[in-house]
């Protein structure tokens, strides 16, 4: 029971910690903040209760720095990095749906305004096969799950195409 609290008072101060941070980030985006000790005050007023060395350790986790141009903080390229990380952890945690790391991409090339609708029948005819595709005008991308599905749609669409031509040439 002791370790469920302690994780639980943990989680706490994990996600009071990046609310913090993102205070601190916005403080800097928004003010002119020339010396490290003005972050203090201004977290304060935030609701943070902080001390110089908290402030300190924030500074350097989030590499916000004395930018050389203005003299103030800056949030870096890494500070933004970590930012939409943490955002993308909700977006997966929230969203995802499924991974899938072995797939193979097919290009399948259609006359003009023809790409979407041969992708979804694609995806509708070969479920276990096709994950998903991206479309244009006369492009779609068709990604497969595995090696498998992708030889299985591809044997299907050579098929298919070998058909078309032998039309071609009766003609």
């Amino acid at each position: 029971m002791a370790q469920r609290e302690d994780r639980q008072v943990f989680k706490k101060d994990s996600e009071e910690i990046k609310r913090r941070r993102a205070a601190l980030v916005e403080i800097v985006e928004t003010e002119d903040v020339e010396k490290q000790e003005r972050f203090v005050p201004l977290l304060r007023s935030k609701g943070f209760e902080v001390s110089p060395s908290t402030v300190s350790r924030d500074l350097k986790v989030l590499a916000i720095d004395m930018d050389p141009k203005t003299g103030c903080y800056a949030v870096s390229d890494l500070t933004m990095i970590l930012q939409w990380k943490d955002r993308l952890q909700g977006f997966l945690r929230n969203d995802l749906v499924e991974l899938a790391d072995d797939v193979r991409l097919l290009a399948v090339k259609t006359t003009p305004g023809m790409a979407r609708s041969t992708a979804v029948a694609l995806e509708r005819s070969y479920p276990k096969e096709v994950l998903g595709s991206i479309s244009g005008d006369d492009l779609a991308i068709i990604v497969t799950r595995d090696e498998m599905g992708h030889t299985e749609v591809m044997e299907q669409l050579a098929v298919i195409q070998k058909r078309k031509k032998a039309g071609q040439k009766q003609t």
